[in-house]
């Protein structure tokens, strides 16, 4: 039996915990898929909540200084997927009682645990366009409404903003990289 001693050992424990999931990613990366899950929700929110999950655990294995490039690389791949509208794996927007608010528990833990490295960094308006997008639930063309700017103004606000999101939690984690 192995013991669990070392910071390693646990590093370890979870690669291995994680290696059946590696198989089992969507084309694009921002889901898992799990058939036969208990679940009484679309198989498409199974697949996110499948590759939200894992995320409690590499969350604090990135933090601590773990690395492992297939799935660094896999998160980016997943995440940019995952939030991009124009990509056919796009979660959605979330409704009242969503199990995606509930997933995204996990991809918020990322960005809070890296919140110097990935919010600090934006200026007032970028944190404006997110703040509306994602927690007041705006679309791009109502925040250019309330902020009186274009619409494509906007998206590139958000563009950019994502973009820096990207970078700094990708050189303080190594989980997400620019575009």
């Amino acid at each position: 039996m192995n013991t669990l001693n070392t910071k390693e050992d646990y590093q370890n424990l979870l690669l291995q915990l994680l290696e059946p999931l590696k198989e089992k990613f969507s084309p694009q990366g921002a889901g898992i898929s799990l058939y036969g899950a208990g679940a009484s929700y679309p198989e498409n929110i199974i697949a996110m909540e499948a590759f939200a999950r894992p995320l409690w655990g590499l969350v604090p294995f990135w933090a601590g200084g773990g690395r492992d490039e297939f799935w660094e690389k896999t998160y980016q791949k997943g995440l940019l997927a995952g939030t991009d509208p124009k990509n056919p794996e796009y979660w959605g927007k979330c409704e009242d009682y969503d199990q995606k608010l509930v997933e995204m528990a996990a991809i918020a833990f990322a960005i809070l645990f890296a919140g110097e490295k990935i919010w600090e960094p934006l200026t007032e308006k970028e944190k404006k366009v997110i703040t509306l997008y994602y927690y007041e639930d705006l679309t791009l063309k109502e925040i250019s409404n309330v902020l009186g700017v274009s619409e494509s103004r906007i998206s590139q606000l958000h563009t950019r903003a994502l973009q820096k999101m990207r970078g700094r939690m990708g050189n303080y984690m190594g989980i997400l990289g620019d575009r």
